[in-house]
């Protein structure tokens, strides 16, 4: 058996890009072991999906352009040594930060709230006038190599020492603590005349009489924890204020006392939480330190009302006439920006907004809600794990009235109409159009996943094969093979194999009707996350339209109910089993797509198919079942209160040792990778194999047709053993209908004669290539070199005057 050892994969460098693609990083193919990109307007590369295979094909590194492209996503390079070993008593802590063996910790990694320029901090240019780099704040129009890469120089790998969320910023507080480590790096290296360290920005609010943490926890343990739904939030907020502002703390500093409150209170905060509510307490004006000088002078004098950003009141500014922006406690999501005072006749001041760009639009909503607007085509939808571990539920956003409703459930949201402000209906078209793009959205895992699908779920640990067991149980197979196809039915809907590669699961039975083969698809669907039902009168025009609609867009099984055709040869059906991706009309989006991983099913009694369609097909066969008053009722049960173990089941089975099969057939990559991991691959191959020739009837209705066109002919006086006959397309049709029961156009008549032609399962009946009689097929007798009659029509014209018959005979 293989170990764990020998089947971990390195990630390619291809893994490694649609991995920062995933996370709203811009990817950079870099040539294997250079840090420098030689391509002209690699600054303006945006890279989706679709691109990456061909970009980081072969061996790569990987580098990440920063800011704007990648969200405002900043690099802290940290260059000089002494910046490596300073850099912790100077930068905020974040828990993304990277390097190599040589010089570990050298990159730490933030999300800014504003624009901010690429910031280079160097010592002074030496005799030979050259000079070196201490720290650098890369952003927008720079790019660093990111972990997944190997150093230019040394060949050190580049890896992560942490790899989790960058800590969200001002920006100008991180430029001041570059700022900070670059004077104090040069003051050590003998560049300035001050004798004196500079105090670190992290420590700059301490007591002349030493370090005020005991003091600071003591404040808060005076203050009760908050509860949910009895002023929580105000109260929490209130303590991020009296630590920013009471005690001078820096959001970064007031953290671990944040979180230490935050654990006492029911329920606890999220991290993301935490950050806003120091984030917009450091917004607050007013004097600050009040509680560390003891006097607290100033404590009730503050609201922590927020003041708009890059605006202080002036003076004479009077609050309760000119309040321009109410309490709250919440981000706040805007489309203008206050810009400047006017003057009042009273000297008074107030504050003017002004329209901001789209950009800048988007860039507020996406941080409000942490990056949470993402889109499959031009569908918007949102996975909030805010405050629901676990949660897989994903909601679409179709309208702006939608979208404005979910970011009024996550800020406060003042957003202005009027000419040249940024409209409801502009942004949600934006943010359509440029949303981090996936292929899907998955509530349940594949293995292995998908590269571009969205996974709204977390990985499932292993199973034991006890539920799944239990579950199979529970149905009445046919024969003992039958066991094994209803797992490999069971397991498709979770193999991550490429659109169009699933064949279709035909569930009969030779006990005639209520054996259970509905149910038996209903409850593969209940265990992967529902079905979508269709009949045989559905168009398929409408068929993908209800595949694309937003409730349809997470289910992987389609089931086609009770089909009593007793020929089943639906050509845009066996196209669209085998389709990479459906395509059509989606609400409110337009033309749509989605990968092709349904698992389509059919149940039908006596099951007759045309070849293509039973090459197409498992058949999976049941028998009567002993009934049981409680058997639906008890499958259900066991499916709900076990599903989460049932599936990790079917994912350890997914992930044994395969069997090595000795042939494959057209669905090659689904028996190597499903069925190769059942019991008895190789007995279910051949009976999937025996019972495909069983479906196949075209070769006994191909005898049917042209016997009952031969006795046409005989009725006409022409001898079908041995005359040659033009036989007209209409004339053809009638006839095909009557022997088959049909009722198809001539087109279709012509096609499938041409395929059944084509396939050598027609003997006598071969196609007219010319066009001097019409359109048609020939009748070839026993020797064909007999000169080809024409006027089959003349003579049953003739007939019909003769005998007065009805139309139908002939």
């Amino acid at each position: 058996m293989t170990t764990a050892a020998e089947t971990t994969r390195t990630p390619s460098a291809l893994d490694v890009a649609r991995d920062y693609l995933g996370r709203g990083y811009a990817p950079l193919p870099l040539d294997f072991r250079k840090k420098g990109i030689y391509r002209e307007g690699w600054q303006d590369l945006r890279l989706t999906d679709a691109d990456l295979p061909r970009a980081f094909a072969g061996r790569k590194n990987i580098g990440v352009l920063t800011g704007e492209p990648s969200g405002w996503l900043v690099d802290i390079d940290l260059d000089h040594e002494l910046a490596v070993e300073l850099a912790d008593e100077f930068l905020p802590s974040t828990r993304s930060e990277f390097g190599r063996v040589g010089k570990p910790r050298s990159h730490r990694l933030y999300v800014v709230t504003a624009p901010i320029d690429t910031h280079k901090r160097k010592t002074p240019k030496d005799e030979s006038g050259k000079d070196k780099m201490i720290v650098e704040l890369r952003s927008t129009g720079c790019q660093t190599v990111f972990p997944g890469s190997v150093h230019e120089d040394t060949g050190e790998p580049i890896e992560w020492v942490v790899d989790e969320a960058p800590t969200v910023i001002d920006p100008a507080e991180l430029k001041a603590a570059v700022d900070a480590l670059a004077n104090e790096v040069l003051r050590r290296l003998g560049y300035t005349e001050n004798t004196q360290p500079r105090q670190p920005l992290r420590n700059q609010h301490r007591n002349t009489n030493g370090d005020i943490s005991d003091r600071v926890r003591k404040y808060l343990a005076t203050i009760p924890p908050a509860v949910d739904g009895s002023g929580g939030h105000d109260q929490t907020y209130y303590v991020a204020c009296r630590l920013v502002l009471g005690f001078g703390l820096t959001p970064d500093q007031a953290w671990p006392f944040m979180v230490e409150y935050s654990d006492r209170c029911k329920p606890p905060w999220s991290e993301r939480e935490i950050r806003h509510k120091l984030e917009d307490a450091n917004k607050e004006g007013g004097e600050r330190g009040f509680l560390v000088s003891g006097d607290g002078r100033n404590e009730s004098q503050h609201d922590f009302s927020p003041v708009p950003n890059g605006v202080a009141p002036s003076a004479n500014s009077d609050k309760s006439e000119d309040q321009s922006e109410p309490s709250s406690r919440q981000p706040v999501i805007r489309n203008f920006k206050f810009v400047k005072y006017t003057e009042r006749e009273d000297g008074k001041a107030k504050l003017v907004p002004a329209p901001v760009s789209m950009s800048a639009c988007i860039e507020r909503v996406q941080f409000a809600t942490g990056k949470a607007l993402m889109r499959v085509d031009g569908g918007l939808f949102v996975h909030d794990k805010l405050g629901k571990p676990g949660a897989v539920e994903v909601d679409w956003l179709p309208k702006p009235a939608s979208l404005f409703g979910f970011l009024a459930s996550r800020a406060r949201v003042d957003w202005r109409g009027g000419q040249g402000f940024v409209g409801r209906e502009e942004l949600h078209a934006e943010l359509c159009r440029t949303a981090p793009r996936y292929d899907a959205v998955e509530v349940l895992s594949h293995e292995p996943r998908l590269p571009g699908h969205y996974y709204a779920c977390t990985d499932i640990g292993p199973g034991t094969g006890e539920y799944l067991d239990r579950l199979l149980d529970r149905f009445n197979p046919a024969e003992p093979i039958d066991r094994d196809l209803i797992m490999a039915a069971l397991m498709t809907p979770f193999w991550g194999g490429r659109g169009g590669s699933r064949p279709c699961i035909v569930v009969t039975s030779d006990d005639g009707r209520g054996i259970g083969k509905s149910k038996l698809v209903e409850m593969i669907g209940m265990v992967a996350g529902g079905t979508i039902d269709f009949s045989t009168n559905d168009d398929f025009a409408g068929m993908k339209t209800r595949l694309l609609s937003p409730d349809a867009l997470t289910k992987r099984v389609a089931l086609i109910d009770n089909i009593k055709s007793l020929r089943l040869s639906w050509a845009e059906f066996e196209g669209l089993v085998t389709a990479p991706s459906i395509s059509g009309r989606r609400l409110y989006v337009g033309e749509a797509t989605r990968p092709n991983v349904v698992l389509w099913c059919l149940t039908m009694n006596g099951a007759s198919m045309c070849c293509d369609m039973a090459q197409r097909s498992v058949p999976i066969k049941l028998k009567r079942p002993q009934r049981s008053a409680s058997w639906e009722e008890d499958t259900v049960r066991l499916i709900h209160d076990h599903r989460p173990q049932i599936i990790a089941d079917i994912i350890s089975r997914l992930r044994r040792e395969p069997f090595r099969l000795a042939r494959f057939s057209r669905w090659a990559s689904w028996e190597r990778d499903v069925l190769s991991r059942v019991d008895d691959p190789a007995e279910a191959q051949k009976v999937i194999a025996e019972r495909q020739g069983e479906f196949d009837v075209e070769d006994e209705e191909a005898r049917i047709i042209e016997d009952f066109i031969a006795g046409q002919l005989g009725q006409l006086d022409y001898r079908s053993d041995c005359d040659t006959v033009f036989l007209p397309a209409d004339v053809l049709t009638r006839w095909f209908n009557w022997a088959t029961g049909e009722k198809k156009a001539t087109v279709a008549v012509s096609r499938i004669l041409n395929q059944m032609a084509n396939e050598g399962k027609l003997k006598r009946i071969v196609r007219s290539d010319g066009r001097a009689h019409g359109r048609g097929f020939i009748w070839v007798g026993g020797d064909a070199r007999t000169a080809m009659a024409t006027d089959l029509t003349q003579r049953i014209n003739a007939r019909r005057q003769e005998k007065t018959r009805s139309d139908s005979e002939f």
